[in-house]
C-alpha cells in the first residue's frame, strides 16, 4: 500500500492504533513461525544431503503455507489452463478435511515408496507400480493426459522448487520420477 494511503486509514477518527499495532503483531509473529520452521527444514535437507542425517518423507511439505498456495495458484493459472486449474481447486476444495488428510498421506506413501524403488530400475516393476498408483492418485486432482503426465514429472524435475523438494526425500528423486514417468507413458502408448 502507497504511504499516502496508509496516511489516510490512520488520520481517519475510528482508526484504533492499539487494534492495529496487535493485529500486525499477531501477523508478524505468524510470519517468523514459518519462517522458522522453513530454517528447521533447509537445516535438516542439508544434514541430509550431507549424509549425517536421514530426512524422513514427511517433512517433504513442512514450513508449506495457505499463502505459498495461493501463490502456487495463480502461477499456475497463469502458466497453464486457467480452467483446467480452476475446476481441480474446486475439486480439492470439495472433499471433506478427513479425506483431504487421508489423500495428503497416500502422496507422502508416493513419495516414499518411489524413494524407496530407487534402489532398483526406473523399468522396475516395482517403480512402474509406484508411478501408476501417482498417476491414479492425481484423479483426485485431475485426470492428466499422457502428455500433461510427462509435463508434469518434467516440472517436478526442471523447477527449482519441485526439486529441492523431491531432493529433500532422496537426493535423485525428481531425475528418476521424470524418468520412471517416461517409461510409464511410453508403455501405455503400446
Amino acid at each position: 500500500m502507497p504511504l499516502a494511503g496508509i496516511r489516510q486509514i490512520i488520520d481517519r477518527r475510528d482508526f484504533d492504533v492499539l487494534a492495529a499495532l496487535e493485529s500486525h503483531r499477531a501477523a508478524l509473529e505468524g510470519q517468523a513461525m514459518r519462517l522458522r520452521r522453513l530454517i528447521r527444514t533447509i537445516d535438516r535437507t542439508t544434514r541430509h544431503l550431507k549424509g549425517k542425517a536421514n530426512m524422513h518423507p514427511d517433512d517433504l511439505f513442512d514450513g508449506f503455507s495457505e499463502a505459498q498456495q495461493k501463490e502456487y495458484d495463480m502461477e499456475a493459472s497463469q502458466r497453464w489452463n486457467p480452467e483446467l486449474v480452476s475446476t481441480s481447486k474446486q475439486k480439492w476444495s470439495a472433499f471433506p478435511a478427513a479425506e483431504k488428510t487421508r489423500i495428503l498421506e497416500e502422496g507422502k506413501a508416493l513419495y516414499r515408496d518411489l524413494a524407496g524403488a530407487m534402489s532398483r530400475a526406473a523399468a522396475s516393476s516395482e517403480a512402474q507400480d509406484v508411478i501408476g498408483r501417482w498417476h491414479a492418485h492425481l484423479q483426485h486432482f485431475w485426470s492428466p493426459t499422457d502428455e500433461q503426465l510427462l509435463g508434469l514429472a518434467d516440472l517436478y524435475n526442471d523447477d527449482h522448487r519441485f526439486r529441492a523438494g523431491y531432493e529433500k526425500v532422496r537426493p535423485g528423486l525428481a531425475v528418476f520420477m521424470s524418468e520412471a514417468v517416461q517409461l510409464y507413458v511410453g508403455h501405455r502408448k503400446k
